[in-house]
This record gives C-alpha cells, structure tokens and sequence, in this order.
C-alpha cells in the first residue's frame, strides 16, 4: 500500500483523542471513494494544531501507515527549514 488508509479505526482514534470533531469524523466516514477520504482527512488536520498534528502522526503509524507518516514529517521539516531560509511566502 502506497497510499494513506483513512478506515474508521483511524478516524476513531483522531476522535478519542479530541483531534477530529464529531461531525468532522461522520463527514469523512460517510465518503466512499479513498481519495476523497484522504483530501478530507488531510484538509482536516490543516486547521489543526502542531500537537493535534502529532498525535495523527501517530495514528498513522499505530495503524501500520508509518510510511506515511514519514513523508508527513519530512513535508514538514522542509517547510520549517524554508520558511527559516524565507523561501516560503504565505498568501
């Protein structure tokens, strides 16, 4: 698998640990298609905080998606690292 799984055990555990909403959680769950679940997932955890975002890294890696936590961290490590620089201008 290549890919983020976003099954409801993930989604469960979000929700537990106060990372997810309610409705945020039922929203995603009721989609069908993967990819959809996956860009509502992820444009979820982009309002969160960088706590809430670590402990859905975790999630990630407690439901065999360490993978994609990896590339997760590494995404934000360069973000740090260019905004350090001044590479990044926000909009």
């Amino acid at each position: 698998m290549n890919h983020m799984d976003v099954q409801t055990e993930l989604l469960d555990q979000l929700w537990g640990a106060c990372v997810l909403e309610l409705d945020e959680k039922i929203e995603i769950d009721q989609l069908t298609l993967p990819t959809k679940r996956c860009e509502k997932l992820l444009s979820a955890m982009r309002r969160k905080t960088l706590k809430q975002y670590e402990i859905f890294l975790d999630a990630l890696t407690a439901t065999n998606q360490s993978h994609v936590a990896d590339v997760l961290r590494l995404e934000g490590s360069l973000l740090v690292v260019a905004m350090q620089a001044g590479y990044v201008i926000m909009k």
